[in-house]
């Protein structure tokens, strides 16, 4: 009989506890509303930690889905070997006039279809609070504008060649003084004309001022001097063509790459040191969140006394106690994980943005907060919860009962 009885005690006692904790919900929540400036205390301190942590998460999902979907599969960029972006890049005129009998590009009635291009960093001022901001002028051979996916001229018209006139992007006129059709500025010591405004498939690449590379070799005394080849491929094997193709003849000493590829290696490291940066921000920050959560539990239970005494007498465990406790400061870190996510997501979701790069450019992109962001921002703000409610109230009840 005995042992019958221990063995059912036993196999009562966890839906025992689970009703105890369903039935200390209320008062868990009654007591949010009741300390209402404790609550908010917590609510505040892991709302702004999620904050700065989802800007970072912003910046580096918008990075990372700007590499996934910038620049084009079909078109081919050549680059000096060992060369990490087009910046650093050299190639000669008799590379590209080997180039122009290379197979696995497509092909017209004078030989495959290359653009060579030039580009310079140019210094401008932001039309929003006059700071001063580098664009990329890029200097274009005569089948340029036909390689860009998706061009197309929105206002003017596109520059003649031999002349000192340029086009720009829309992230350009939107952003950069001077940058819209009539407008003249001064680059290397020439009165340049916008005559054109143009889009592509791909926004991030509409941060660039396009203009003939006959033009831009003679105002920055570059003559015969070149950074990059464009061609578009021919076929799902081209690339494989022209690879083979380059490595066959020493004198092509060049990388070929498509320009998506070539666009994700130039940002990824940009993305993941925004990574390596906001996460052990946010870790410093949330240890002072964490000690801000703790401290106000302790200040919380201290004045619950005489509440914790009423619910030992009326039959609640002390575990189900805790539990109620820690259920309360982690519903609080969740609402204040959510606010500061929809904080971030509204104001700054899909905003334009951007970064500096490599050769000293304007890298552009969107913020982007995701749901892989969310997921992470409610990890971190549950994890504080269970952390800053679970320590005090386990100091607090148990203390009190030794």
């Amino acid at each position: 009989m005995t042992m019958t009885s221990t063995v059912h005690t036993a196999a009562d006692k966890g839906p025992s506890l689970l009703r105890q904790v369903r039935a200390l919900g209320p008062i868990a929540l009654g007591n949010m509303r009741q300390a209402h400036w404790s609550s908010l205390t917590i609510f505040l301190c892991v709302m702004l930690v999620v904050i700065i942590l989802n800007a970072f998460l912003g910046m580096s999902r918008g990075f990372a889905a700007a590499s996934r979907s910038a620049g084009s599969e079909t078109v081919a960029v050549l680059i000096g070997r060992q060369s990490q972006s087009e910046a650093n890049s050299q190639i000669s005129r008799e590379q590209i006039e080997l180039l122009a009998g290379a197979p696995g590009i497509v092909r017209g009635a004078s030989g495959a279809i290359l653009s060579p291009e030039l580009t310079m960093t140019v210094s401008g001022r932001k039309i929003e609070d006059g700071a001063r901001t580098n664009s990329t002028l890029r200097g274009l051979g005569p089948n340029g504008l036909a390689l860009r996916d998706g061009f197309r001229i929105t206002a003017g018209r596109s520059f003649t060649p031999g002349r000192y006139e340029l086009i720009a992007g829309r992230r350009l006129t939107e952003s950069v003084r001077n940058s819209r059709v009539g407008d003249q500025i001064m680059l290397a010591g020439r009165t340049w004309t916008v005559v054109g405004e143009y889009e592509l498939a791909s926004a991030v690449f509409e941060g660039e001022y396009l203009a003939d590379i006959g033009a831009v070799q003679s105002a920055y005394n570059r003559d015969n001097q070149y950074q990059s080849i464009r061609a578009r491929l021919d076929g799902t094997t081209g690339m494989a063509t022209l690879k083979a193709f380059l490595a066959h003849d020493p004198r092509l000493d060049l990388d070929a790459l498509t320009e998506r590829a070539l666009y994700h290696d130039q940002v990824k490291n940009t993305s993941n040191l925004i990574m390596y940066m906001g996460w052990p921000l946010a870790g410093i920050l949330s240890i002072g969140a964490l000690a801000g959560v703790f401290n106000t539990m302790l200040i919380v239970l201290e004045g619950r006394r005489h509440s914790l005494r009423v619910m030992r007498l009326l039959g609640f465990s002390n575990a189900a106690i805790v539990l109620a406790s820690v259920m309360e400061t982690i519903l609080l870190a969740l609402a204040g994980g959510v606010a500061g996510t929809l904080l971030v997501w509204l104001a700054a979701n899909g905003a334009p943005a951007t970064m500096i790069g490599s050769g000293f450019t304007t890298i552009n992109y969107d913020l982007r907060i995701d749901a892989l962001a969310f997921a992470q921002s409610l990890g971190l703000a549950a994890f504080l919860g269970l952390l800053g409610g679970s320590l005090p109230t386990l100091k607090s009840v148990f203390q009190r009962r030794a």
